[in-house]
């Protein structure tokens, strides 16, 4: 009864207090956005500024400068004509803000579950779990246009030789026109979550899948195609580099050389003192990778800069929960 009792007077006080007020973020030291995808249903997903050189981190970024929250469990974002997106997946939303403020400017909460966010032909399309189409949304103001049809839940997405090529968790990269018609597909292992073109022009796509494994497919422009498997492993994460792509694998960064012709040609990258490898990638400018490690989901994560090599160059203090996409603000 006592704890009832204090847990409506809390409830009483946080409803009596001010919202926040907006407060400027420094837009001055070169910075990483990251983007943290929070706790299931707790409504705590954020953006966060990490500054590497000093291993600072601005946690709550958004927060601050709009005086609002994110929304709940942030998947994905995407940079897009100096316009930073942030796909926030379980409160149906995508929001366009200025990347160095961090400033909103437009949103659409009219989603189902979006996962992925990629520009085709000048519009913005998004990928969805649960709608088996995908969004087509203006640029400027996020207002939805129309919808294509996908054979369900659908994921990462990439221009590909003058199409634009879509994850399907079925089994298959999916392939649309210019026109937005889907006029092909590639049949991969059920579990495909991942697509990217690397600096010559191949298609990677990876799956993961608990009955079938990992694996990883490659195709040329030319039409060779290789394939990658591991039964018994977890891949995520691709991060194609100029060395080779990169991706995690049970707690641990992996890279294949761009020639690699068989699983044998694997070769460890980075092994750290994190508990849980969460995100990898990138980040040309610097010419290294951020890694994320989510803990516990729960607790604050941390952030590690690895060099091309795969050396820890620092890591970052404890940011927002669940820390996972990050690009180097413009």
């Amino acid at each position: 009864m006592r704890t009832a009792v204090w847990a409506a007077c809390l409830l009483f006080l946080n409803a009596c207090k001010e919202d926040p007020k907006p407060n400027p973020v420094s837009t001055a030291l070169p910075a990483v956005v990251v983007l943290c995808e929070g706790t299931f249903q707790w409504s705590n997903a954020s953006l966060d500024l990490w500054y590497p050189d000093s291993s600072m981190v601005e946690t709550e970024a958004f927060g601050k400068a709009n005086g609002r929250p994110l929304g709940d469990v942030a998947q994905s974002g995407l940079v897009l004509n100096n316009r930073l997106y942030a796909v926030v997946n379980n409160s149906g939303s995508i929001l366009k803000m200025d990347p160095r403020s961090l400033k909103l400017q437009a949103q659409n909460r009219s989603l189902r579950s979006p996962r992925y966010a990629a520009e085709w032909q000048g519009k913005l399309w998004v990928s969805d779990l649960y709608a088996s189409a995908i969004s087509v949304l203006d640029t400027q103001t996020l207002e939805t246009e129309g919808q294509v049809w996908a054979s369900g839940w659908t994921e990462q997405m990439q221009a590909w030789q003058g199409r634009l090529a879509v994850a399907e968790y079925s089994g298959q990269v999916a392939f649309y026109d210019a026109q937005g018609f889907r006029v092909d597909s590639l049949r991969t292992q059920k579990g495909c979550l991942e697509v990217q073109v690397d600096a010559r022009q191949n298609l990677w796509a990876l799956c993961s899948d608990m009955d079938s494994g990992s694996a990883l497919y490659t195709w040329s422009p030319s039409g060779d195609v290789r394939v990658f498997r591991w039964p018994s492993a977890t891949l995520s994460e691709l991060a194609p580099y100029p060395s080779g792509l990169a991706f995690l694998m049970n707690n641990r960064v992996w890279r294949l050389p761009w020639d690699a012709q068989s699983e044998s040609d694997l070769e460890p990258l980075a092994q750290g003192s994190w508990t849980t490898a969460y995100a990898l990638h990138w980040l040309p400018k610097r010419r290294e990778f951020c890694l994320t490690d989510a803990k516990d989901f729960v607790s604050k994560g941390r952030l590690y800069r690895l060099s091309e090599t795969g050396e820890i160059l620092n890591q970052g203090d404890a940011c927002s929960v669940a820390p996972g996409f990050a690009i180097e603000r413009p």
